[in-house]
């Protein structure tokens, strides 16, 4: 935004435990079972399925339009309006398939590259049914397909693999859920100690890393032609019904599969998230356009906006803080676990979160203009249920819509002080 141009914005929140994978699978089932009168079979292993993921993926999308299309309806929101920018964010993990019940865990499973990539055209036709300028981040889609170990590819693949390293990370989410459940907690000293050293660390298995890379670059680990499994945690985003921008997730956890088993999908016994061109875009770090920021008009006004994916807002104090090639006038979080830390918008830009982690009813949402260093405060906002008949006692499964507030444009990366 340039000098003195001004927006209004208003941001509303779908509010779902993501990290519960049998949340949505159970609306999921008592929809088709109040169809067709029996619950849909699921067989993962099978390629019958794929029609089957295929269902569930429009149902997701369709939910979430129908939560849209009725806070419309109910006047909450007005994308219509001349000079406001509506966005809408669902949190990290929204689309994920079904979990296997050839398996015990019931976690949810990623889905297959063809589903994904159709689903996402799906998502920008019921999308495109809406007027005005609207903005929608529809929660993350988490997805694998297979290919072949390339030798530019094989320090990554290597990494992947390693034992030591998946160590090292584990300590990593190990004390990062401590710091979690104490700054949940209100011990903020003991909270902030264990977030030093969840981020020292960090630091020892980057070590670890780049130890790994020197033993490929040596030649004492060759995995090159090997088949394997890559997976993606990608998240697009859509203004007024164009897929404007993909954001792949570049730091991917244990939370994402890497280097755990991939059980139903094989030939690999590990997934491996390091492949040329992956997601849906070039707008990885590792490939191609590095910047996770894009450009909206706004009736004339052209907004910065710059997305951020869970464990990418920490890593390194933040992806979007250390890559923006623009002043970034909204800072968007699309998080399962990871509350507000770095936030990397300008002085006077605007801060949202949205938040799918378990045990985070109540506070899963974030929208505040930033006046100084720390994460800015919420502004006031209202809780709706999601849809006409959803409960709207349940924090894990609610809209909350934030009041709309005005935002001036500033062409500067204005100094910030706590």
């Amino acid at each position: 935004m340039k000098d003195n141009e001004s927006i209004e914005l208003q941001y509303m929140a779908l509010e779902f435990d993501t990290h519960n994978p049998l949340k949505m699978e159970s609306i999921w089932k008592a929809d088709v079972k109040a169809k067709t009168g029996a619950e849909p079979i699921v067989n993962l292993s099978s390629p019958e399925d794929r029609q089957r993921q295929t269902d569930y993926f429009k149902f997701i999308t369709d939910y979430i339009a129908d939560g849209i299309q009725h806070q419309i309806n109910e006047k909450r929101i007005d994308p219509s309006k001349k000079g406001r920018l509506t966005i809408v964010a669902a949190p990290e993990f929204m689309f994920t398939d079904v979990h296997d019940p050839a398996h015990s865990d019931q976690a949810g499973q990623p889905f297959n590259a063809d589903v994904a990539a159709q689903g996402k055209s799906y998502m920008a036709a019921k999308l495109k049914n809406f007027t005005g300028n609207l903005l929608v981040f529809p929660g993350s889609v988490w997805w694998w397909e297979q290919y072949t170990i390339t030798k530019k590819e094989e320090a990554g693949a290597a990494i992947a693999k390693s034992l030591n390293y998946r160590v090292a990370m584990q300590k990593v989410y190990d004390h990062w859920d401590k710091y979690l459940s104490l700054k949940k907690a209100g011990r903020a000293k003991e909270s902030d100690a264990e977030k030093q050293t969840a981020l020292d660390l960090l630091k020892e298995a980057d070590k670890v890393a780049n130890s790994i890379k020197a033993e490929v670059s040596s030649g004492e680990v060759q995995l090159a032609g090997m088949l394997d499994i890559a997976i993606h945690n990608s998240a697009p985003a859509f203004f007024n019904g164009t897929n404007i921008h993909n954001w792949n997730k570049k730091n991917l956890s244990q939370l994402d599969g890497l280097g755990t088993p991939a059980k139903t999908f094989g030939p690999s016994s590990h997934w491996d998230a390091f492949v040329t061109g992956q997601g849906w875009s070039a707008t990885v770090l590792d490939v191609g356009d590095p910047s996770p920021c894009f450009t909206v008009n706004v009736d004339g006004v052209d907004v910065n906006i710059g997305v951020e994916v869970c464990l990418d807002h920490i890593v390194d104090q933040g992806v979007l803080a250390k890559n923006v090639d623009r002043v970034v006038d909204v800072h968007m979080l699309l998080a399962a676990g990871m509350p507000a830390e770095y936030v990397a918008c300008r002085k006077g830009g605007v801060f949202l979160r949205a938040e799918g982690g378990a045990g985070r009813g109540g506070s899963r949402s974030n929208c505040g203009i930033r006046t100084n260093a720390v994460v800015p405060a919420n502004e006031p906002s209202d809780a709706f249920e999601w849809d006409t008949g959803r409960p709207t006692g349940d924090l894990d499964h609610r809209v909350v819509i934030f009041r709309p507030v005005t935002i001036t444009g500033s062409t500067k990366v204005a100094k910030v002080t706590a």
